[in-house]
């Protein structure tokens, strides 16, 4: 399947209102085998982190595809963001009682 182009644009530029609206309208939130993920925790991107995990975007993907487990010993940093955006959005799903 090929991707919007509009979609991709919207991610490279942060437009986080378009981008919203090409995932609520079905775009994959996994495209590029987690490319979004990837570009929110290199660029430790809070808001388009938690956007896209909102739309079920899977760490376990992007991590592994992306090799950002490896980056880790590098780079503590990714690591920390990732571990800091997981346990908010926990916390956030517990306050919703999920």
């Amino acid at each position: 399947m090929g991707y919007n182009k509009n979609y991709i644009d919207a991610l490279s530029t942060k437009n986080y209102e378009a981008l919203e609206l090409y995932l609520k309208l079905g775009e994959d939130p996994n495209f590029g085998n987690g490319y979004g993920l990837a570009v929110a925790i290199v660029n430790y991107d809070e808001k388009l982190y938690r956007l896209l995990r909102k739309f079920g975007a899977d760490i376990q993907l992007t991590t592994s595809t992306f090799g950002v487990l490896q980056a880790f010993d590098e780079n503590s940093n990714y690591s920390k963001f990732i571990l800091d955006m997981e346990n908010e959005l926990k916390k956030g799903d517990k306050s919703n009682g999920k």
